[in-house]
């Protein structure tokens, strides 16, 4: 079957957008860094980095030290702004391909192109595959392409195989039949998360060949789904779609000062001037924005970026222009203005909002939540304002995540049905770690009547449970709990009972 798909990898695409916009960077050891719960924390490294003994997951402060004889430059991790990047640079690749889209992961770093129907035009796929590693160099980016009859292995022999310029292989379904070259492929190659590969390299499985060895069956019982469909992508028993990665033609308003300008009150008002421009045209079209991206151009040709994000699409000029005055407040010049620039580079139709005669309920207002939202972003920054989403896993401090609530832009936020009744079961504060409580009195039944916290005690007037939350072996260490929700005389707590030990441990308070 000849090649159905390209993949374009950027090795350590934050890096390579990092030293893109600062060519001063390149060559030199710098790591982007995260806030985390015990502070600073390593999310991607250099090269020169990675050579000092820098890696990922690693604390900032201790990177700083493996760079010896100089300073390890650092800048803050911005996975919204990698994934923007990256969705310009899919959109410069439709003139190679109608369809290209980026790879299915929550901080995508490669490109899928998909070249079904090209065959008149490109006989040969290493011809097409030239011509986009050319674009890349000229652009001064990295990659490694490969291509191949699905997605997941061109994506594992981009990522895995040979430091070739590209990399084509066709293997058939059936597991028997499977080249010596995709076998030896690593587990990592199956896009698994790092705590699936941590578990198989536990039971001894490092390989595609070892893991082919193991009954389908039981992987889909001990690991989770991802495992089995990774692999059913890999072996091409399933199909596996590239989802396009659309270019949107931005609205743009500019201004060309006759001469250049130095007075932040003129700034502040010829953009207010650009963004009614914006909002007309918008309002014409029955569209608003969800990202706005202002160049300032100054007078020695040097560009300042800022981009407006919002959580909803809008084209109200009043509300557009304060947000804008928000993110303003952030802007440096090194030279005098010369020009200002609004585009409208993200859009989305507008909803019409019926309105209530009496409207006496305050709790569900989506959009004036966007809105707060809108300005704690263009005040604190994109990756300090965090949404939670659920995760499969039956642990509760391990069953969501906070991502930069930026990504979910287009999306409403209202909770229903399935998700508002996991609320009410699940108390929104966790105690990270749990607090260690005592046990004073209890029921025939083992429900707590009286507890200890804080050196305090605490009656208890009501208990729901126990619910019985425990994990086998396959997934690490045995965890094995017995859940309480108690009413108290000040509230609410969510306790649980180590059956292993027989602490007790405060998890939550509703």
């Amino acid at each position: 079957m000849p090649p159905r798909t390209l993949c374009v990898a950027l090795p350590r695409w934050p890096i390579q957008r990092l030293t893109h916009a600062r060519p001063e960077l390149r060559g030199r050891a710098a790591a982007l860094i995260a806030p985390g719960r015990r502070g600073e924390t390593v999310m991607a490294c250099s090269a020169e980095a990675s050579r000092a003994g820098v890696a990922p997951g690693m604390p900032a402060a201790e990177a700083q030290t493996l760079v010896a004889g100089r300073r390890l430059l650092t800048a803050p991790h911005d996975p919204v702004a990698d994934r923007h990047a990256l969705e310009k640079l899919a959109a410069e690749c439709l003139r190679f391909c109608p369809l290209v889209g980026l790879e299915d992961a929550p901080e995508p770093g490669c490109l899928l192109m998909d070249l079904a129907g090209l065959e008149a035009i490109y006989p040969d796929p290493a011809t097409l595959a030239a011509r986009v590693a050319d674009h890349f160099a000229r652009l001064g980016l990295a990659v490694r392409l490969a291509t191949a009859d699905t997605v997941g292995r061109a994506w594992a022999l981009a990522h895995f195989s040979a430091p070739l310029p590209t990399a084509a292989l066709s293997l058939p379904a059936a597991a028997l039949s499977l080249p010596a070259a995709a076998l030896s492929l690593p587990a990592a190659a199956l896009r698994l998360d790092a705590d699936t590969l941590d578990r198989l390299a536990q039971l001894g499985v490092h390989s595609v060949d070892q893991l082919l060895a193991l009954p389908r069956a039981g992987l889909a019982a001990r690991f989770p789904p991802l495992l089995t469909r990774r692999l059913a992508q890999f072996l091409g028993e399933v199909d596996e779609r590239i989802t396009a990665c659309t270019a949107e033609t931005p609205l743009v308003a500019q201004w060309e000062f006759e001469a250049p300008v130095e007075n932040a009150d003129t700034t502040a008002a010829v953009a207010g001037i650009l963004i009614d421009r914006l909002a007309a045209a918008l309002a014409q079209q029955q569209r608003g924005a969800l990202r706005i991206e202002a160049t300032f151009v100054g007078a020695d040709r040097s560009e300042r970026l800022l981009e407006l994000r919002l959580f909803e699409p809008t084209a109200r000029a009043q509300q557009l222009k304060e947000l804008m005055t928000l993110r303003m407040e952030t802007l440096t010049l090194d030279a005098p203005l010369q020009a200002v620039r609004l585009a409208v580079s993200e859009s989305a139709p507008i909803a019409p909002r019926q309105g209530t005669l009496f409207d006496q309920d305050q709790r569900n207002r989506p959009h004036e939540l966007a809105l707060l939202a809108a300005r704690l972003t263009g005040r604190l920054g994109e990756t300090q304002v965090l949404r939670a989403h659920k995760r499969a896993s039956h642990l509760p401090e391990r069953a969501f995540a906070l991502t930069p609530a930026a990504q979910q832009a287009s999306r409403a936020y209202t909770l229903g049905g399935d998700h508002a009744a996991e609320l009410r079961r699940r108390p929104l504060t966790l105690h990270n770690p749990p607090q260690r409580v005592e046990l004073l009195a209890a029921e025939p039944d083992g429900a707590p009547t009286r507890l200890g916290l804080g050196g305090e005690q605490v009656d208890v007037r009501l208990a729901v449970g126990p619910e019985r939350i425990e994990t086998g072996w396959h997934r690490g260490a045995t965890v094995r709990r017995d859940y309480y929700r108690l009413e108290t005389h000040g509230g609410a707590l969510w306790v649980f009972r180590d059956l292993r030990s027989g602490a007790w441990w405060l998890h939550g308070e509703y």
